[in-house]
């Protein structure tokens, strides 16, 4: 501006401004609510050349103010939607201020949902379309539901599922993240999978016969429905052969794909093997059974599995014969019906075997066909083989069965005893000697062999037998209870051979182990199912409780021990561990009347059983007496222990009622009082994040067997499962959650106490959120918890929101202002902080409601604290300009504020356009009492030179400033630009501007204001001497320049004119700048002549043309540089001027008298004409 002044004072000036040109011409778009939107524009001129100039707005929502000079300026306009709602509109206009002109420029700004855009172009602002792009190109969608603008587009007021997100998104895979996250945003179910067998469509048991080749074979994989999933396939048997061990959510077309395997067949043996398929996944798991057969050699296979269960049926039949549970005629028709197939079972022993059925028959024929083949037969030699050796001498015991003679009997013993001095030695031979050797007659004897037998590894089930008849026929052979009687005492329960008698020694015996044992527990168990012995329960329960076994399986013995009030120590404290807690039943009154007295329970029984007590109280109101003061000084002492179970939360609650709360108890009660049980149906998860939206601790609690026991203190809260991998789960996995103290909210009794704990004031905070008007204690709470910094930044900006109302209401400045203080202006909420800043104002915190209004803006903020501000930073920065000052002074003006002080800042500072500078310029004039320095005229008036303003409507402005003002460049360039506009007619001259034009005429002499001055001069109707004298002057150089005016002519008769002026036909011209103008004479339509026009000023032409008497010419204006041409102009001789004799008029005469036909005149008027011009030449020789 200051240059445009300059250039009009050294009478710089342009006719024809070139045409600004702005592009757009209007600004439209789309802005995302919360987000803001640039806009380019570009400003240039039709000429090409530099344009300089500024812009502004009044919008403080809308960010331009450029100052620019450039050839192709590019000005930017930012819009900001920060506090817009989707749907609303920005409407207004722009100022461009420029030397070239000004201009209002338009915008029409929708404020619509913000989107995502893809790399592609594709633009997702909800879960359809995200799902939908995840669906069609999973790597696209990835990238939508990754982009740093996603929790801005779809989670802009919901704060879990922000921090959902960012832990989902932390923990887990892209894929993973994105499932997890929908599925805990209640969007999409988590994916669940169906194995199905495609053959036969088992979901369950597959089959296979092998017949000599492998099998090819597959499992489809059904999906619920598209989304992130990663499936683990693995077999257990190795002719399971699977093409892949891994399906990710690529593998599936659609809904669903193909798992391959291969049944190999040389990873089947003969016969039957099994295996599964487990298909599994994080969130559930499918197991298909898998029976492969092969069928080469199946019939010798089965008659094998045939041999084998013959030979079973034959061999129990006989045991069962000695031991006299099957009688001789029936096992002799058992060896009489399958003689042939037992025949079969023993081709090497044909003889031995149909020699023991006929004694047994007493089949004599068949007696004497064995004794015929078997006599002569020799006796095997020491070099024989043990089979041989065992042949011959079964063959002799067979005789020995048939004859019953004792010399065969010694016979045999005999011959096992030598055989036996020479190394033979076999089970059958000891079975054969226990038969025949004189020692074994007695019990004892044979009873410490067979178990020696035993004891070196030997498991014979004769051997069992016979063991087991010793201990029967003599129950005092038992003395002790090791694995051989053991196991020799459970055959003797599945054949039902222990008799109650061998039962009670067995009872005894066993009260002598000192620890428990699996095998004798079983043996004793069976004993008191069989007999009901006392004795035998005693003894259970005393292997249990010296085993230290609590377990529930073994409570049914603790229950039967206290029905028979057996006087065991410790039988009840073992009644009550192994029983289980969670079943309904009724403990007996032994066990109640027995702990009133001692109680060593653990503390898990011992509440449990004060649990019971108190919820039986009406029922047993005499034990709730004995107990009432036990119980609740067990309580005491586990509150303080901060211990928390369900039975612990049933006697504090009947604790807490029944007796007046104390510090201590307020003290100690918030740890458990918000303790739950959750129980997790996925055995995956390992442990479980706790996280409440408002808290910023988030707690890790380990899952044991399903279960976790956690803390609650808000309502709004949310559980992450992680699993083995450390993968976070939110809304794929099941649980439930159990209270564990059924208490009423106790918080504000037990703040009251003074409990400090962090979680129970948490949760009066949570809650006083949420409570619509309140009271002193809360507000102490919150101001606590906003002090310890115990929640996020989100809920923080809440809890600041409500203390501020609070103290507001209250009156209460001091707390008000701490509360100021403290005001986090990074965290804070834009939606109240204009009444943050206006409070902030109020109580002369001018510096921090600056920072508040500078990052929020002023919405919200009232005119009378925004008006306090803005004159307080006003007189701070002692009148600089400060942007943001400027934009409330903006604000205030537009909600009609006329503070004198607003005004003056405004008027000095505004940069937009000339017509809004010019109605505040008339503001400020109305308003009583404000004085605008020069400055503001100043500014003014600059920018109407600046712009190219008509200055008519300024002239007044102008007058009182040529008076007072000190800029007197200002004052000669505003005259000069009002001179040159009067000069090219686009503007009248007053009579007082022109005593200006004229002083500076005179004085200063500037061409310009000359001319101006001329011109007004031409039209009076007579001149003072001084002024004739400066006309004339001013004429006479002026003419001598070529520098002539048509005005000029108008001066004739009131001052000398010359003659070239006052005689000549003068053409002007006013057209573009800066090229070269022709003055164009025609005759009959063809150019005879081409004079150049002379440029008195930029854009102002002139010519001047000679006729004689009579002479009319026709000619036109052509701009070259334009090329556009004027209509024609005809050019005419008027008659001779008064007083004029120059030569020019002495031949305009000569012409008129000749036209005339006066000869003799004009002959007298040749003579004159000569003689003057030989003596004007005879002066020029002399000269």
């Amino acid at each position: 501006m200051k240059e445009k002044v300059l250039s009009l004072a050294k009478g710089n000036f342009t006719y024809e401004k070139p045409e600004l040109r702005v592009n757009p011409q209007q600004l439209t778009g789309k802005v995302s609510a919360g987000g803001s939107l640039k806009c380019v524009m570009t400003v240039e001129n039709s000429r090409g050349t530099k344009v300089k100039g500024f812009g502004s707005t009044m919008d403080p929502e809308v960010h331009f103010l450029p100052v620019f000079h450039g050839v192709h300026n590019e000005l930017e306009v930012e819009f900001d939607a920060g506090s817009r709602e989707p749907g609303q509109e920005l409407v207004g206009t722009v100022s461009i201020v420029t030397d070239c002109g000004e201009v209002e420029i338009p915008y029409q700004i929708k404020v619509v949902r913000e989107v995502i855009q893809t790399t592609s172009g594709v633009k997702v602002d909800d879960y359809y379309h995200l799902q939908r792009l995840l669906r069609e190109n999973m790597e696209e969608g990835l990238e939508a539901f990754r982009s740093p603008r996603f929790k801005e587009v779809f989670l802009q007021r919901d704060e879990m599922g922000r921090i959902l997100y960012d832990h989902l998104t932390r923990k887990n895979s892209k894929s993973q993240g994105v499932e997890e996250f929908l599925a805990a945003m209640g969007k999409k179910e988590a994916v669940s999978f169906t194995a199905v067998h495609m053959a036969s469509g088992s979901k369950k048991e597959i089959g296979y016969q092998l017949d000599g080749a492998d099998i090819r074979d597959a499992l489809e994989i059904r999906i619920n429905n598209p989304g992130s999933i990663r499936i683990r396939v693995e077999a257990s048997a190795d002719f399971i052969e699977l093409d892949k061990q891994v399906l990710d959510t690529g593998e599936f077309d659609g809904h669903k794909t193909v798992l391959e395997y291969t049944i190999r067949m040389d990873k089947v043996p003969q016969g039957i093997r099994r295996g599964t398929i487990k298909i599994q996944s994080i969130y559930q798991s499918q197991e298909i059974q898998v029976e492969a057969h092969n069928v080469i050699l199946a019939s010798e296979r089965k008659l094998l599995r045939a041999k084998q269960q013959a030979w079973g049926i034959l061999y129990r039949s006989h045991l069962a014969y000695k031991e006299g549970r099957m009688e001789r005629a029936e096992y002799q028709q058992m060896l009489q019906k399958n003689k042939a197939v037992i025949v079969k079972l023993f081709p090497e022993h044909v003889l031995e075997v149909t020699g023991y059925i006929a004694v047994l028959q007493r089949d004599e024929r068949e007696i004497l066909e064995f004794y015929q083949k078997t006599e002569g037969m020799p006796m095997p030699d020491v070099t024989a083989g043990i089979e041989e050796v065992e042949r011959y001498l079964l063959i002799q015991y067979i005789k020995y069965l048939y004859t019953k003679r004792e010399d065969d009997k010694n016979q045999v013993s005999a011959l096992i005893q030598e055989y036996n001095k020479n190394g033979f030695d076999s089970l059958l031979m000891f079975i054969m000697g226990t038969q025949v050797h004189e020692r074994y007659q007695v019990l004892q004897w044979l009873a410490e062999d067979v178990k020696k037998k035993l004891d070196q590894g030997s498991r014979c089930a004769y051997l069992y037998s016979l063991l087991m008849q010793c201990y029967d026929k003599d129950p005092s052979l038992l003395m002790e209870l090791d694995k051989t009687v053991l196991a020799v005492l459970r055959y003797g329960q599945r054949t039902s051979l222990l008799t109650q008698e061998l039962a009670v020694n067995i009872s005894f015996l066993t009260q002598r182990v000192q620890d428990f044992d699996l095998l004798t527990y079983t043996v004793m168990k069976d004993v008191y199912e069989d007999y009901a012995i006392k004795d035998a329960l005693i003894s259970i329960c005393e292997m249990v409780i010296r085993g230290e076994k609590r377990q529930h399986k073994y409570f049914t013995w603790m229950e039967k021990g206290v029905k028979e009030h057996l006087r065991l120590t410790d039988l009840y404290e073992y009644y009550m561990y192994t029983m289980d807690e969670n079943a309904m039943f009724h403990l007996p009154e032994a066990v109640l009347s027995y702990f009133q007295y001692e109680n060593h329970l653990t503390d898990r029984c011992k509440a449990f059983l004060y649990s019971y007590i108190l919820r039986k109280k009406d029922q047993y109101p005499e034990y709730y007496n004995l107990y009432e003061k036990g119980i609740f000084q067990y309580a005491k002492e586990q509150l303080a222990r901060h211990r928390i179970t369900k039975d612990l939360g049933v006697i504090y609650s009947y604790m807490l009622q029944a007796e007046p709360w104390d510090e201590e108890t307020a003290r100690d009660l918030p740890y458990v009082m918000f303790t739950e049980q959750l129980t997790c149906d996925n055995e995956k998860m390992e442990s479980v994040v706790v996280v409440h939206r408002e808290m910023k601790d988030e707690i890790l609690y380990p899952i044991r067997d399903g279960k976790a026991k956690i803390q609650v203190f808000t309502p709004d809260v949310a559980f992450l499962f992680v699993d083995r991998e450390g993968h976070y789960h939110c809304g794929t996995v099941g649980y439930t959650r159990e209270k564990m103290l059924p208490l009423q909210d106790a918080s504000q009794t037990l703040c009251q106490l003074g409990a400090d704990h962090y979680g129970l004031l948490s949760h009066m905070a949570a809650k006083a959120l949420r409570t619509p008007k309140l009271n002193d204690l809360q507000a102490e709470v919150l101001r606590y918890v906003l002090e310890k910094g115990f929640f996020r930044s989100y809920s923080a900006a809440r809890i600041w929101q409500c203390l501020f109302d609070f103290y507001k209401k209250q009156n209460d400045i001091a707390s008000l202002l701490g509360l100021l203080d403290e005001y986090d202006i990074q965290s804070g909420k834009k939606e109240r902080a204009g009444e943050v800043a206006a409070a902030c104002v109020y109580h002369g915190m001018y510096e921090k409601a600056q920072q508040i209004l500078s990052r929020f803006g002023q919405s919200g903020c009232d005119k009378e604290a925004l008006l306090m501000l803005v004159k307080e930073r006003i007189a701070g920065e002692k009148g600089a300009y400060v942007p943001q000052v400027l934009q409330w002074c903006h604000t205030l003006y537009q909600e009609r504020c006329m503070d004198a002080d607003v005004l003056l800042y405004r008027m000095k500072y505004y940069m937009g356009s000339t017509k809004e500078l010019t109605v505040l310029y008339e503001k400020c004039m109305s308003v009583p009492g404000l004085v605008l320095d020069d400055g503001c005229k100043e500014r003014l008036l600059g920018q109407v030179l600046f712009t190219d303003t008509d200055p008519s409507y300024y002239e007044p402005l102008f007058h009182e400033y040529y008076e007072k003002g000190k800029n007197r460049v200002l004052v000669k360039a505003f005259l000069s630009y009002y001179a040159y506009e009067y000069l090219v007619d686009r503007i009248d001259l007053s009579e007082a501007l022109a005593e200006k034009i004229e002083k500076e005429a005179m004085y200063v002499k500037e061409d310009v204001m000359v001319f101006a001055w001329l011109k007004a001069m031409s039209g009076a109707k007579r001149l003072s001497d001084r002024q004739k004298e400066f006309v004339e002057l001013c004429l006479e150089k002026y003419a001598g320049e070529g520098r002539i005016f048509r005005f000029m002519q108008d001066f004739s008769g009131k001052a000398e004119v010359p003659y070239e002026v006052e005689n000549a036909q003068i053409v002007q011209h006013f057209g573009a700048s800066g090229q070269s103008v022709m003055l164009h004479v025609v005759e009959q339509e063809k150019e005879v002549l081409v004079i150049p026009m002379k440029q008195i000023f930029d854009g102002i032409y002139s010519a001047a043309l000679l006729l004689f008497e009579g002479e009319e010419k026709q000619c036109y204006v052509k701009e070259e540089g334009t090329g556009r041409k004027s209509d024609i102009i005809v050019l005419r001789y008027h008659g001779t001027r008064k007083g004029n004799d120059s030569f020019f008029q002495m031949i305009n005469e000569m012409q008129r008298l000749l036209g005339e036909g006066q000869k003799d005149a004009y002959e007298k008027a040749m003579k004159e004409f000569q003689t003057r011009r030989e003596a004007a030449g005879k002066l020029f020789v002399i000269q």
